[in-house]
């Protein structure tokens, strides 16, 4: 039996160990720096949110619909009625407009200050307004790929420079 031996020898000199070291120390800065990821992870956590929106909560197993089958519309000197084809969260447009997206070298989020968007995403106590979760969280399988797929690119991208 013979056995076959293949060699590679690698030369180091002053020029490629300087190389060597300098992609390894901008491999290093490009890891560090997850901002530029985590700007991405922001952006698409706010789609998320308005696909979500679209599809009246459809990414959550959808949101619990009206009780009376619409929503009703007062309007000054105007005798009230029923909305059969309203949607739901959207009357305004205002929630949902409202959301916007935050990112820092540690974190990255998305977020609404109207007072009252607790209360939809929540819902209350009293039963009079029903859970209907707007924001993603860690039990949605797709946010936590997307986000595994984001942060891989990057680290990607940093080792391809």
């Amino acid at each position: 039996m013979t056995i076959h031996v293949i060699e590679v020898k690698l030369k180091v000199d002053k020029h490629s160990s300087a190389a060597v070291t300098r992609k390894f120390r901008d491999l290093t800065k490009a890891v560090k720096d997850t901002k530029p990821a985590n700007i991405q992870v922001a952006r698409w956590l706010l789609r998320w949110v308005n696909d979500n929106f679209v599809s009246e909560g459809g990414k959550v197993g959808g949101w619990a619909p009206f009780k009376a089958g619409g929503r009703w519309i007062r309007q000054k000197g105007k005798k009230p009625y029923l909305d059969t084809n309203a949607k739901l969260l959207q009357h305004t447009g205002h929630l949902r407009l409202k959301f916007h997206s935050f990112a820092t070298k540690t974190s990255a989020g998305i977020g609404n200050n109207q007072p009252y968007s607790i209360y939809h995403e929540l819902g209350l106590p009293t039963g009079k307004l029903p859970a209907r979760r707007m924001l993603p969280n860690e039990t949605d399988d797709d946010v936590s790929d997307a986000v595994i797929k984001i942060y891989d690119w990057h680290m990607e991208r940093a080792i391809r420079r």
